[in-house]
């Protein structure tokens, strides 16, 4: 077990399963594009995908002169610098970002921005397009939950599904929503 993943279980104890990790490209860049529901969303999902891996953060975040320069040195990129995300994909990197652009409060999908097609518009090569959906981190203490649901919330057990390739032609925010909608439904 690799120590992030000891951690989650140590520590917090969570259990984390995963499904459809056979979809994950081996020598092609890939752009992951899921449902943002939790703080820890970006250290969950570092358990499992390959070192070379890029998340990318809003710049409201990104741009704290105090947090530059940590950020920059563990693989994030400001989601302003899209010609740099382009190029981190076209050389066979992974790239995380949550189209919605922030943690929901809700528990539920909201509007999906479109950072992430002007990215693919970019890009000169074919890249992998993968929806994935994280389910157990909503109402958890890491979460926007109300505190009332988090008292509630009992469940260890966090799933990540990981899609099907969308080929770059066919992925926008509708298409792309759509898919994590039904790794959703299959998932619950």
């Amino acid at each position: 077990m690799s120590l992030k993943k000891s951690v989650l279980n140590q520590i917090f104890n969570l259990k984390i399963d995963t499904k459809g990790l056979e979809n994950l490209p081996k020598n092609k860049g890939c752009l992951l594009l899921g449902n943002h529901v939790s703080y820890i969303d970006w250290y969950v999902l570092s358990c499992f995908l390959p070192k070379n891996t890029y998340f990318i953060l809003d710049e409201k975040i990104y741009d704290k002169w105090y947090l530059k320069f940590l950020l920059k040195s563990v693989n994030i990129i400001d989601i302003n610098n899209k010609q740099e995300i382009s190029k981190t994909l076209e050389n066979q990197n992974y790239v995380v970002l949550f189209p919605e652009k922030h943690i929901t409060k809700n528990g539920h999908l909201g509007e999906f921005k479109k950072d992430f097609e002007y990215i693919l518009n970019m890009s000169k090569t074919d890249i992998s397009i993968i929806p994935f959906y994280i389910r157990g981190l909503w109402e958890s203490s890491f979460s926007k939950a109300n505190k009332k649901y988090i008292k509630l919330n009992k469940n260890k057990q966090i799933s990540i599904y990981f899609g099907e390739n969308i080929t770059k032609i066919d992925a926008n925010a509708t298409s792309v929503k759509k898919a994590i909608k039904n790794l959703s439904i299959v998932e619950w």
